[in-house]
């Protein structure tokens, strides 16, 4: 194990040489920040959820959020839903776990939650249409990466690095799901298939070298999306492909990066049935798989009484539940975010939850929204969806997808243009603007 001492020094460091580095640049803080919140849990003696892992990220993530709000406010940017989100969560995660209840390991876990979803948030609203540019770059090669590592893992039937129990194969069925260095199949799963509707709904690239680029990032992600041998693929590609419908993108697409859609969906999927792995997922819904999902609502209201109801129980409190045996909790988890949310934050939580989940979905059809930030708003649509079988927002990487996608939702674009510095480059008028569906 890492001492906490020595994740205090690299925060602080960070704090310093982050907010030198991004200030003024929004692509930089997200770039950072998307590159820390996947690759910190993977340093050694950081592989377990512990204090000195929690700490390194909160003291990371936090100063990149303050580089953040300098830059959104040197561009006139409202940091309102980002504030909101940090104070509420941190204020009621004090509150359960630090005065009524001390748990430090909780207490930290909460105030990562606030910071990460927040800093998603300030990047959604305060990126100009170029650095969005630059974030589908960086996000694009970073699935990439996990992507091929993710086949190989399924060709050889072992992990890339083991570092959860979450990639240990079922040993019902004896399936193997790949889940890159990400430490879970579902969340691999999640993220590849909001890289492939975020590039699959945004603007082209203008080289030839580009275009090749974002067809490879539409189906690399999909095929490592389909190595994970999550049964809920289809049902996230589906709602991104929803999506995009609903958004009313240009006609003008490209069938190429269509096909390629369907050519990663079609052949990852046939792929892995043939090799026993859809075929044995489909045949795993077991009688507890279901309990846990349809038993959520029951959970949740078991471990909230009293004040709980209106603050919560704190961060973790399902799993604390499940650790102290609470009659009527059968599993750790309820595989729903919004009862969990409910279950750690009470109804305040729950309440500003489903705000945020309403405000991207009201995005898709904004008629302030550019191309740029629309297609952010769609490639978190999975993510969204996802609300409704795990817990996405326990996971930093997708937590910040999510939260970049409801900035991106809540920005004017018309009224952005206007209030920078430097004016945003002009995007073509939409009859004339290459987007992909």
């Amino acid at each position: 194990m890492v001492p906490i001492w020595f994740s205090i020094i690299v925060g602080i460091a960070a704090l310093i040489l982050g907010y030198l580095f991004c200030r003024g640049s929004i692509s930089r803080v997200a770039v950072l920040s998307l590159f820390s919140v996947a690759l910190i849990p993977l340093l050694p003696g950081f592989t377990e959820q512990r204090q000195p892992q929690i700490i390194a990220l909160i003291l990371v993530t936090g100063s990149l959020l303050c580089s953040a709000f300098v830059t959104a406010k040197e561009r006139h940017v409202s940091p309102k839903l980002a504030f909101v989100w940090l104070t509420t969560i941190s204020t009621l995660s004090f509150l359960t776990v630090g005065m009524i209840e001390t748990d430090i390991f909780r207490l930290l876990v909460g105030l990562l939650t606030a910071t990460v979803m927040a800093l998603a948030i300030m990047i959604g609203s305060a990126a100009s249409p170029r650095e969005l540019a630059t974030i589908r770059t960086m996000l694009s090669f970073l699935a990439c990466v996990a992507a091929i590592i993710a086949i190989a893992e399924f060709v050889t039937k072992r992990p890339f690095y083991l570092y959860t129990e979450f990639q240990v194969p079922g040993t019902t069925y004896g399936v193997f799901r790949a889940s890159a260095f990400l430490g879970h199949p579902l969340v691999l799963c999640v993220l590849l298939t909001c890289v492939a509707v975020l590039n699959l709904s945004g603007p082209a690239h203008g080289s030839r070298g580009g275009k090749i680029f974002q067809v490879l990032s539409i189906a690399l992600p999909l095929a490592g999306a389909s190595a994970s041998v999550s049964r809920s693929i289809y049902m996230f590609v589906a709602a991104g492909l929803l999506g995009i419908l609903l958004a009313r993108a240009d006609s003008d697409r490209s069938k190429i990066l269509a096909f390629a859609l369907a050519a990663a969906g079609a052949v990852g999927s046939i792929a892995m049935y043939f090799g026993e792995g859809f075929g044995q997922r489909f045949g795993e819904l077991s009688a507890q798989d279901q309990r846990i999902r349809l038993g959520g609502f029951d959970t949740v209201m078991q471990i909230t009484t009293g004040h709980e109801i209106v603050l919560g129980a704190g961060p973790k409190a399902v799993a604390k539940a499940f650790s102290n045996n609470v009659e009527g909790v059968i599993y750790g988890t309820v595989d729903n975010q919004f009862f969990t949310m409910y279950a750690e934050f009470g109804l305040i939580g729950l309440a500003l939850m489903v705000g945020m989940f309403l405000a991207l979905i009201q995005g898709i059809r904004s008629p302030t929204l550019g191309s740029w930030h629309r297609s952010f708003v769609l490639g978190a649509i999975p993510c969204a969806v996802g609300f409704f079988l795990m817990e996405p927002v326990a996971w930093p990487l997708l937590s910040m997808v999510f939260g970049i996608g409801v900035g991106a939702a809540r920005t004017s674009h018309k009224i952005a243009d206007t209030r920078l510095g430097t004016p945003w480059p002009k995007e073509a008028p939409r009859n004339h603007v290459q987007m992909h569906a």
